[in-house]
């Protein structure tokens, strides 16, 4: 198996509050003045259209050029399907349906579900995989592909009322969200339907999600997903914004006039879109910048056709002047080849498992903290069982000069609060490893002397600061009986 880079693991720096002062300022800024429209009754559903060119009403009219006439029960979901002119609709007779719309027939219908079905989808990856959720407290994926009445390939248990579910347009379609109640939950279609994360951070019922796929708050943070977040609107008047790449920590707030009952985002991520339960439509516009135009053109100019110029010659049809001159289709991609980068130092004797090396030049200057420490995770990964870990290694074996870089590295973050576990575990490590010559080096006392004043130091302000956080509670605890007795 090929060598993986060391790469920077997730520390609190990725959750500070400076990155979540970006993300905030990104939402905040770039969707300014928003638009509100009174309609005359809740606006219970919002969806974009996939394509502009793509129209299932005559606006002239105002009439319904397609439709199924013949259904009855009232119908909560409709989706459109990425196969052309197919729509999926789901009701409270409890069944989820796809339709074809030219020739205004039902192409299938799903009908396990025990209560109304209040939420579907239809996955961007694969149209025959289809996703609903129901009243029932189920989460069910259907493979259009089964017999008749053998569709259910899967079925999750989500523990409360199924208001909204979601697949993933990355990721081979493997990956799916669902809300109900306040909690919202991500499951990994690919293990069975296993839950991968279970959030709770609504007060209320969460009527609805959406996905920003591209948007510009992916450049606002180095530990960010690429640009994808995550979006989460409830009865307790807040849209909420998570990054998949933190574990769904919520990067950003935005509070609604009305408890949310639809939300959605635009295909071109400049509109977002919510829906209220006193009628109100509020849609929030941002103009995209020019780099970022480029950039989703560079994407969408990679997707390449099958031309017989783009065979004779993959690299000039790709790039260049005759760029332009192949059709483009959106079922091929181009890729183009990358030169190999070279491995760093710490990298190439991490590979040859000299570990005591790698650990030294970690420690040389000009190297990110964030480095060495994910290189002394990876050291505390590989233990082997029956031998010492690879920390220990790394560590045993020095003289009081080789020891003393070490040392000096973890004074200077003993109380960093994103390294602290770290740094204990180290410092343990260190104390074992050379426990009995302690105290023969002068430098090593020395650093082991002021490695804890230091901590000392932070222990006597941690105390400091419990004792005011008391105080302030019993003042404010005092203040809300005031007022409450008024």
């Amino acid at each position: 198996m090929e060598y993986q880079r060391l790469r920077l693991q997730p520390t609190s720096a990725a959750v500070s509050p400076l990155n979540t002062q970006s993300e905030s300022l990104y939402w905040r800024n770039q969707f300014q003045s928003p638009i509100f429209l009174k309609e005359f009754a809740p606006v219970t559903s919002i969806h974009f259209v996939p394509a502009s060119h793509a129209t299932d009403e005559d606006v002239a009219s105002n009439g319904s050029l397609s439709g199924a006439r013949d259904y009855l029960p009232p119908v909560h979901v409709s989706k459109f399907s990425p196969e052309v002119a197919q729509v999926l609709t789901a009701s409270d007779d409890r069944t989820v349906r796809l339709w074809d719309m030219p020739e205004q027939k039902e192409l299938r219908r799903l009908d396990s579900h025990t209560d109304y079905v209040r939420a579907g989808v239809v996955s961007p990856e694969n149209p025959n995989m289809v996703l609903s959720g129901s009243y029932d407290s189920t989460v069910r994926l259907w493979d259009l592909r089964m017999g008749e009445h053998r569709g259910e390939a899967m079925r999750m248990q989500h523990g409360a009322p199924v208001e909204d579910v979601l697949i993933y347009p990355t990721g081979g379609g493997g990956i799916a969200a669902s809300a109900g109640g306040p909690v919202l939950r991500i499951w990994d279609l690919m293990s069975g339907g296993r839950c991968m994360h279970a959030i709770s951070n609504h007060q209320k019922t969460i009527t609805k999600l959406a996905l920003s796929v591209d948007s510009g708050a992916g450049f606002t943070s180095e530990q960010s997903s690429g640009g994808m977040r995550l979006l989460s609107g409830g009865l307790d008047h807040l849209v909420k914004v998570y990054d998949p790449a933190q574990d769904y920590r919520v990067t950003h707030t935005m509070r609604y006039p009305a408890p949310i009952l639809s939300l959605a985002v635009s295909p071109d991520e400049s509109h977002i879109a919510v829906g209220m339960s006193d009628g109100t439509l509020c849609i929030r516009k941002r103009v995209l910048k020019a780099s970022e135009l480029e950039s989703r053109e560079r994407r969408r100019a990679a997707f390449r056709t099958g031309a017989y110029e783009h065979f004779l010659d993959a690299g000039r049809a790709s790039t260049g002047p005759n760029r332009a001159s192949a059709a483009t289709r959106a079922d091929e991609l181009s890729v183009e080849s990358t030169r190999r980068q070279r491995l760093k130092q710490y990298d190439q004797l991490l590979k040859t498992f000299r570990y005591r090396d790698a650990l030294d030049a970690s420690l040389q200057q000009g190297v990110p903290a964030g480095v060495t420490f994910a290189l002394i995770m990876e050291l505390i990964r590989r233990s082997p069982s029956g031998q010492a870990d690879g920390l220990r290694r790394a560590i045993s074996g020095r003289d009081d000069v080789m020891l003393e870089p070490l040392l000096r590295f973890l004074l200077r973050h003993a109380t960093n609060p994103q390294y602290t576990s770290l740094v204990c575990d180290t410092l343990t490590m260190v104390i074992e490893t050379y426990a009995s010559v302690l105290g023969q080096s002068p430098i090593i006392d020395d650093l082991f002397g002021r490695i804890w004043s230091k901590l000392s130091e932070e222990m006597r302000l941690q105390t400091q600061l419990f004792q005011v956080n008391g105080a302030l509670e019993m003042i404010l605890a005092r203040s809300a009986l005031g007022a409450a007795t008024t």
